[in-house]
């Protein structure tokens, strides 16, 4: 009878302190922290929040869907909400920005530089470089990448974006009219243009490699879409124990090729910056374009 008041007690104790938390954090979506207002009006008045499919708020809206499944979804919630809202997911409160003028506060913003929780689901793939990182870091690399985007430079890109939109054209030709996924052919395009300006190679070139390259750029991005579909792979460890060890071939594949060919355009660098210091000093005054320096930097 003791032990029983004792549990009764416990429980009582328990439940208090977990309604007492449930005020300032959403316990069941893994202790997201509740957003409120600073003049005490209700947030729903402000931001819209949409009923999750679960007790635990928005963590399970995305379960089981793919990367077509995730997209429908959020233009079937900005359609329903009508104007920027709210969703408690990923234990933290996330603000869905669908309007301009919310947008061009964010954007214009230079101290909101730290990413949302789900670019840290990029780290494995991306490490912490411009995309992922926050604060010095970020604006280091911001800074050292803003020049290769002036017009000048972007410019000399038009060749290549030409030759890439010829290549993507003339698979669809001889073709009878039929409905095709953009999807399966758009990310070869873009992969081949991407790769070619920043890094100096052609994809096409490389065959067997390049397909792999390809290939395996295409798996990582569906175990990001696992990532977020999944609650149980939001904290790092429990994704480290459970579905890294999947995905780590699909990493080292791509790790190990832009490795290799940021190795080889560091040696080519180091010659033509050898050979440049040749000519300087015989005299010469050769013509070193700043497009010609950077794209073998990477």
């Amino acid at each position: 009878m003791f032990s029983a008041c004792i549990v009764i007690i416990t429980l009582c104790v328990l439940l208090k302190w977990l309604n007492k938390i449930n005020e300032e954090y959403y316990i069941l979506s893994f202790f997201a922290r509740r957003v409120r207002a600073k003049d005490d009006r209700s947030v729903e008045s402000i931001a819209p929040i949409p009923k999750g499919r679960t007790i635990f708020g928005n963590c399970f809206d995305l379960y089981g869907k793919d990367g077509v499944g995730i997209f429908q979804y959020s233009r079937m919630l900005a359609r329903e909400m009508g104007s920027s809202y709210l969703i408690y997911s990923l234990g933290a409160p996330i603000y869905s920005i669908i309007d301009p003028v919310n947008a061009e506060f964010v954007l214009n913003n230079a101290s909101l530089i730290t990413k949302a929780t789900i670019y840290d689901f990029m780290q494995p793939a991306l490490r912490t470089g411009l995309l992922t990182s926050t604060g010095k870091k970020w604006q280091t690399r911001r800074k050292m990448i803003t020049p290769t985007f002036h017009f000048n430079i972007l410019g000399q890109f038009m060749e290549i974006f030409k030759a890439e939109s010829q290549k993507f054209v003339r698979r669809f030709e001889n073709q009878e009219e039929s409905v095709i996924s953009i999807s399966e052919h758009i990310p070869r395009f873009t992969l081949n243009s991407i790769c070619e300006t920043a890094m100096g190679i052609n994809l096409d070139d490389l065959t067997e490699k390049g397909d792999r390259y390809r290939e395996n750029i295409k798996m990582i991005e569906k175990c990001f879409i696992k990532r977020i579909s999944n609650p149980l792979y939001y904290n790092n460890t429990m994704y480290k124990l459970l579905a890294a060890s999947e995905d780590a071939p699909f990493l080292k594949v791509v790790h190990e090729f832009s490795s290799d060919i940021i190795a080889k355009r560091r040696v080519l660098l180091k010659e033509e910056l050898d050979e440049r210091h040749t000519s300087t000093r015989n005299g010469a005054l050769p013509c070193w374009t700043l497009l010609y320096v950077l794209r073998r930097m990477v």
